[in-house]
């Protein structure tokens, strides 16, 4: 791969979007793998200490994917090898199925409790990780976490996944400490629910199971339409059990990197399961237009990262996560409608990446995430291009 240092494309001029040149292509998946090896792969590492499995998953997940997108197979894997171990014969509870949710060096449980937040990353890496290495070992693994999840989360009444429990997959007290921030006991999140959908996907495509297919078509169902507040044309995270909103103070409120991570995944667990995305071209469309209209940033481009309901970004920072999803969303929906617009989003959403901005510190899961999806829409945009 070349080293030399790439300029930052210059913004277009105030009138309509232009469409993307196979010059302007080449510069870009240049500059996004330059920033995919040289700035997030480096930044890569596993958890010294406390190992929390969110954290230890994603690491797995990276490392995986990066060998099955083709760099570097063989360290990649050994380096996804040392976490997938860690996940299995450390962080699994042997006795009561699941991940826990903290264990210290020694490998013994911290935090003991369940949450289907972490269950859905482990999964997500162990069916990447059964992708990237074709281990048969890992494949009945991961199916193993999905039947854990069956029997013990599934809510077969209202649909999703029941998400806080004990170390014996029991029901928690209400006033029980809850690991995920802004949850409670009780409550259902569409984050928690995005996460299982992306897990869903990688297992299916891993596994092609009839049952997983089933579920995966569930969640779809519940990210177009139960997490949509319909007149408003974005989400929200917080519902009740049979997926009532909760919507009142805070939980009245859009996160854009969210929503945008949603449009782009859903195309993804669609295409996964051999679904049109077409019915969901109308939701696309409206829900871009909201993060664009209130948390996008049209001068300096780039994503804000919250607001609330039809009115401008009130937390105006813009962080990793809003910029690494606003990339994807933008260039599908171009893909999708082949409207100029969205992938003038892309280019100054990318030259706001590029100035460095303030978005604090790096996630690599997000980011490694988002330059793998971004290179793989550019080149099938390039192939298109004439």
């Amino acid at each position: 791969m070349t080293r030399r240092s790439f300029a930052m494309l210059p913004l277009v001029a105030a009138g309509a979007p232009l469409l993307p040149t196979k010059t302007e292509l080449d510069d870009y998946l240049r500059q996004l793998e330059k920033a995919l090896v040289e700035e997030i792969l480096p930044a890569a590492a596993y958890s010294v200490g406390l190992r929390v499995i969110v954290a230890e998953a994603r690491m797995l997940w990276f490392y995986s994917r990066m060998a099955r997108w083709g760099h570097e197979p063989k360290s990649m894997l050994a380096a996804a090898e040392h976490g997938y171990a860690t996940l299995r014969e450390t962080m699994w509870d042997a006795k009561n199925g699941g991940f826990q949710w903290e264990v210290d060096a020694a490998g013994k449980a911290t935090k003991r409790n369940k949450h289907v937040m972490g269950q859905s990353f482990g999964l997500l890496a162990v069916a990447e990780y059964a992708l990237a290495s074709r281990r048969k070992e890992a494949l009945d693994f991961a199916i193993k976490i999905f039947e854990t999840l069956e029997k013990r989360a599934h809510d077969p009444v209202h649909g999703g996944y029941v998400e806080y429990f004990l170390a014996d997959w029991s029901t928690p007290p209400v006033n029980e400490p809850i690991y995920v921030e802004g949850s409670a006991t009780g409550m259902k999140l569409m984050e928690t629910h995005l996460s299982l959908m992306e897990a869903m996907t990688a297992l299916y495509q891993a596994s092609r199971s009839a049952a997983v297919r089933e579920r995966l078509i569930e969640l779809l169902s519940i990210e177009t339409n139960a997490v949509i507040r319909k007149p408003l044309g974005a989400s929200t995270d917080k519902y009740d059990r049979d997926w009532s909103p909760r919507v009142e103070g805070e939980f009245a409120r859009v996160s854009y990197g969210r929503d945008l991570e949603n449009l782009w995944q859903v195309t993804e667990a669609a295409r996964a399961v051999g679904l049109p995305f077409s019915p969901y071209v109308d939701l696309f469309t409206s829900n871009f237009a909201y993060c664009r209209k209130y948390g996008f940033d049209e001068e300096r481009g780039g994503f804000f990262t919250s607001g609330g309901f039809n009115e401008p970004a009130s937390d105006r920072s813009k962080g990793w996560r809003a910029q690494a999803e606003g990339l994807v969303s933008a260039l599908t929906m171009y893909q999708i409608t082949n409207r100029t617009a969205y992938f003038e989003v892309f280019r100054k959403t990318w030259g706001y990446w590029r100035s460095g901005g303030d978005k604090g510190a790096k996630s690599v899961f997000h980011e490694g995430r988002a330059m793998i999806e971004c290179l793989a829409r550019l080149r099938a945009i390039r192939e298109k291009t004439s």
